[in-house]
């Protein structure tokens, strides 16, 4: 795939296709009966001697490499860069080295798969775990890692750990494995559904187990006893809960058999597909195995309503994105926004305006890119209804970027909410 180019895959085939770095608005479709193809071009497992029609029609269209070098592709490797800057300085300089390789992993997979909400650390963060793991466990340590899309995996093999890690995306795992094998790593890189029960050599050997689930009560239960169950009698568990949801996890605390050993605030960053800053930051725990019984043991089959029951945090909260229209040059407004001051606290930043309007229960909040056309909104507490009403209603009112609403998303926790266009109201 040629520079600047990756893919995304979603089941039913709405958002298959090929992206730019360069032009944020490009989709170029791929049907769905060639997703399993555009899977192995996103990961560098297709070259241009394969028998393709896929090839063909990208090739076409300008969407391949002129030549099939192997090299990590550079504008991504640039943006991760840039988006990693602001957290370099937690790396030791001695671990310099391994920082570009896990860059340049990250590079090589130019794929995220929708199904599974792929939002991979910054590699960055990958090297602060990987130097806390150097630093806390023994020499050849067995680390086991529950989701992997940091491809931490292979940060940690390289550092002399034995490293297992399962997945239910059958197309990270496949690429674990082509990394493993053109860099001369040894991984154990299995398919794995974490609701089916555990396989019997995996249970109680691991002296590190690291998980990094929603923070849902449902799913923090369900994915930690699923990591305990792993863990052998001596061993550690590293999990990261987001900074809302410490009073939640307190909750999740009295129902798992864990003591809290360690916390580190605001440890780990996040990029999202498309390879956009994540601004969420989530807090590391270390917890240890007590002696109290799991809510679901490893022969279990943990049911999926499971982990979508309970809370989501103490405080429920939605957050929503929209990529908006470029704005109108004849537009001359001192704050985008102003229109909403009378029911709305704004305020300015460099390059950003927000604003914060106080409902009957709750509050709405929201940061604007102009440079960008990006429009960020959060939900406090979060209620489906509620954010669709509001963030449509602050959609309606806005009198700024050619009053035109491309697409809306929900990167992060929050629901779907359906596609708006809109034309100019004045």
């Amino acid at each position: 795939m040629a520079d600047g180019f990756y893919a995304m895959t979603e089941d039913s085939g709405s958002f298959t296709g090929i992206y730019s770095l360069d032009h944020p608005d490009l989709f170029h479709p791929v049907a769905q009966v060639h997703a399993s193809e555009l899977v192995k071009l996103a990961q560098g497992q297709l070259g241009p001697n394969d028998d393709s029609d896929l090839l063909s029609e990208l090739e076409r269209e300008g969407f391949l490499a002129q030549s099939s070098s192997g090299e990590p592709d550079p504008k991504i490797v640039q943006t991760l860069q840039a988006l990693g800057a602001p957290f370099r300085w937690r790396v030791h300089p001695e671990h310099l080295p391994i920082l570009e390789k896990v860059r340049l992993w990250h590079a090589h997979r130019k794929l995220f798969v929708f199904e599974f909400g792929q939002t991979p650390c910054l590699p960055e963060t990958v090297l602060c775990r990987v130097q806390l793991a150097t630093e806390t466990l023994p020499a050849q340590a067995k680390v086991l890692l529950i989701g992997d899309d940091d491809l931490m995996c292979l940060a940690l093999a390289e550092m002399g750990f034995e490293v297992t890690v399962v997945d239910i995306d059958p197309a990270l795992i496949d690429f674990i494995h082509h990394r493993c094998q053109t860099d001369g790593i040894q991984v154990d890189a299995r398919v794995q559904d974490l609701l089916q029960p555990i396989p019997e050599d995996m249970r109680g050997c691991f002296d590190l187990v690291i998980t990094d689930p929603m923070s849902f009560e449902g799913c923090l239960i369900a994915f930690l006893s699923r990591a305990l169950a792993m863990l052998n009698d001596e061993g550690v568990v590293w999990t990261c809960i987001h900074p809302l949801a410490h009073q939640l996890f307190s909750k999740v605390a009295q129902v798992l058999p864990i003591a809290v050993d360690g916390h580190a605030a605001y440890l780990s960053a996040y990029y999202y597909r498309r390879y956009e800053k994540n601004t969420y930051r989530s807090d590391l725990f270390r917890l240890k195995k007590t002696a109290k019984a799991l809510p679901y043991g490893p022969e279990e089959t943990i049911p999926f309503e499971a982990i979508t029951e309970g809370e989501l945090t103490a405080t429920r909260h939605g957050y929503v994105t929209c990529h908006l229209a470029p704005k109108n040059e004849t537009e001359q407004d001192a704050h985008p926004l102003a229109h909403l001051a009378s029911h709305a606290t704004l305020s300015q930043g460099e390059g950003h305006f927000h604003f914060a309007q106080t409902l009957k229960e709750g509050y709405l909040t929201g940061a604007m890119n102009p440079k960008r056309t990006q429009l960020h909104m959060q939900l406090f507490p979060f209620s489906e209804t509620q954010e669709d009403q509001q963030s449509q209603h602050v959609l309606r009112e806005l009198q700024v970027l050619n009053h035109k609403v491309e697409y809306i998303e929900a990167p992060f926790l929050a629901p779907p909410i359906p596609q708006i266009k809109m034309s100019n109201k004045s």
